[in-house]
């Protein structure tokens, strides 16, 4: 920048102004990661119980064609559930964390500005 606009208050202004809005950005990412946790937890949960449900069902209930469509659905239902979980673990929260890393190191990061003379 020019020498001749050199204004110690402004450079702190908007210094402060970086660190912070990548600050909102980390805490906002931050509060995406956990619901994906905690949606991650629920679909594990939910796989699981259908899953067994279906194997429950295939030893305790006699063998009808609306028995065995209803448990192979059942059974399904579950493993989409685990994969979405592990969509969500693999895929989206692997590019919330690099993200999440990035906004790190950018709060940390040193602002210098450099005036050069004319």
């Amino acid at each position: 920048m020019p020498e001749n606009v050199e204004d110690n208050q402004k450079e702190s202004i908007i210094k402060d102004v970086f660190k912070n809005y990548y600050r909102a950005m980390n805490h906002f990412l931050t509060r995406d990661m956990k619901t994906s946790y905690r949606k991650m937890a629920i679909y594990i949960m939910l796989g699981f119980i259908f899953i067994v449900t279906s194997t429950l069902m295939d030893y305790l209930l006699d063998a009808t064609i609306l028995k065995d469509i209803l448990s192979q659905g059942i059974f399904i239902g579950g493993w989409v559930l685990m994969w979405e979980a592990f969509s969500l673990f693999f895929f989206v929260l692997y590019d919330s964390r690099d993200k999440r890393k990035r906004y790190i190191r950018f709060i940390n990061s040193k602002i210098i500005f450099r005036y050069i003379k004319k």
